[in-house]
């Protein structure tokens, strides 16, 4: 049985209008890590975790398009994952602006990530943008391994890969 949802502490939209809840937990004055879950979980997954990272970390997690109390738009098109780093986008430049953060990712959330850290920054814009990769300070991925490659990652494997930013 899944945790009780707790109420968002806010709700940031996305660049299509989506609205993502947000919750934040932990260390206000330390690094931000962001929690971001798979396919159909919420934020309770990350439950566990949390109390092991709070007293160091300010812990932001949210509830991707779709589940708990994001939204769920109607088209199937809302759904892809471009959209899902653009969430991802979204909730780093609403609550940690200018700032690098860490994320993990699990399942299909690591999946957006890619996508997101894969995205070739513009050269118009510096580091601190919400669209750069480069405000990534870690990223960790916990999949489900190569087995995800039949149902289009393989196609993903030859393309551009993230790389630390420095």
């Amino acid at each position: 049985m899944p945790a009780a949802q707790q109420a968002p502490q806010r709700f940031v939209d996305s660049a299509d209008g989506a609205r993502i809840a947000v919750y934040e937990e932990g260390n206000p004055d330390g690094p931000a890590v962001v929690l971001v879950h798979g396919f159909p979980d919420s934020h309770v997954l990350w439950d566990g975790v949390v109390p092991r990272l709070a007293q160091r970390f300010r812990v932001i997690r949210y509830d991707n398009r779709g589940v708990g109390l994001s939204s769920a738009p109607k088209p199937v098109s809302a759904y892809t994952m471009a959209c899902f780093a653009d969430d991802f986008a979204a909730v780093i430049d609403q609550l940690t602006p200018g700032r690098r953060v860490h994320v993990m990712g699990h399942d299909w959330g690591s999946v957006g990530i890619w996508e997101y850290l894969t995205r070739p920054a513009p050269e118009t814009e510096s580091p601190r943008s919400p669209r750069c990769p480069a405000r990534v300070r870690n990223s960790w991925s916990i999949t489900s391994g190569a087995g995800c490659a039949g149902h289009g990652g393989r196609d993903g494997f030859s393309g551009p890969s993230p790389r630390r930013c420095g």
